[in-house]
């Protein structure tokens, strides 16, 4: 069953265009999932590290982008090596980075909270450190440990699957030991919390915006750029901000590479 789950949750990544997460998510599946074939789980890790060398340090610079341009760990060291040799000999100073800015400890519990954190009581939970960490670590790209940008949109699926399983790692628990009261009765009442929850911090992310007023508002800055699309000419491809490429009837690409007009990581 959970081997399954991860299938649909790798499968969703892979059609989201996370195609470097799809390797982890193969791995992290045989090491959880399939205890026979962990050396298999094992071969994706090794695989996983070589592609993302070869498409940031060959691939990238080849067809003219900067192969540092996502290196958002400085605050560790300049490159991989010396990011890991601080972070060994250092370990306070990552741990300062994974709470500094207090705003990364809030995403990580609004993550969590819906599935009541259920999902640390299942080893599918693993999987989500190290894509959180790669995060949290960062001291560069603010939009990278904030909640209201589709960042948590890879781990999702994972804490969600994660919360279920340990919902029923908790159940099994409560069946073998009869002395746990209103712990019990609390579990049990699990899947109505979570519903309530989950509504309850819809204002937390960026979809409760689209109950406001004020999300269907025009502005002067979207008056201005919807008059800038209106005048660019069908059979034209023009590079645009990230949110204004998407209401473009013509070819208005996101932005979001090296040039002159480079927006923020996406």
């Amino acid at each position: 069953m959970l081997y399954s789950a991860y299938s649909l949750v790798s499968f969703a990544r892979f059609r989201a265009g996370a195609y470097d997460l799809v390797i982890f998510d193969q791995a992290v599946r045989f090491f959880i999932t399939r205890k026979g074939d962990r050396a298999f789980g094992a071969l994706f890790v090794l695989i996983g590290a070589a592609a993302t060398y070869l498409c940031t340090q060959v691939l990238i610079p080849h067809f003219g982008g900067r192969s540092d341009y996502y290196w958002a760990y400085s605050g560790l060291g300049h490159n991989f090596r010396e990011a890991a040799l601080r972070a060994l000999t250092h370990p306070f100073d990552a741990l300062a980075l994974l709470t500094t800015p207090p705003v990364k400890i809030q995403t990580v519990i609004l993550l969590l909270a819906p599935l009541l954190f259920a999902s640390v009581m299942s080893p599918i939970a693993i999987s989500i450190v190290p894509l959180v960490m790669e995060r949290m670590l960062s001291s560069s790209f603010l939009n990278w440990w904030d909640s209201k940008y589709h960042y948590n949109a890879f781990i999702v699926m994972v804490i969600f699957v994660g919360g279920v399983d340990g919902y029923r790692r908790l159940t099994a628990l409560m069946s073998r030991s009869r002395n746990l009261g209103r712990l019990a009765h609390a579990v049990r009442w699990w899947p109505s919390l979570v519903l309530l929850v989950g509504v309850a911090m819809i204002p937390f992310f960026a979809f409760g915006r689209f109950f406001g007023a004020d999300f269907y508002a025009s502005t002067p800055r979207t008056e201005a750029a919807a008059a800038a699309v209106a005048v660019v000419p069908d059979d034209a491809l023009v590079e645009a901000a990230n949110n204004i490429a998407p209401h473009s009837r013509t070819g208005l690409g996101p932005c979001c590479g090296t040039g002159p007009y480079a927006g923020h990581p996406g």
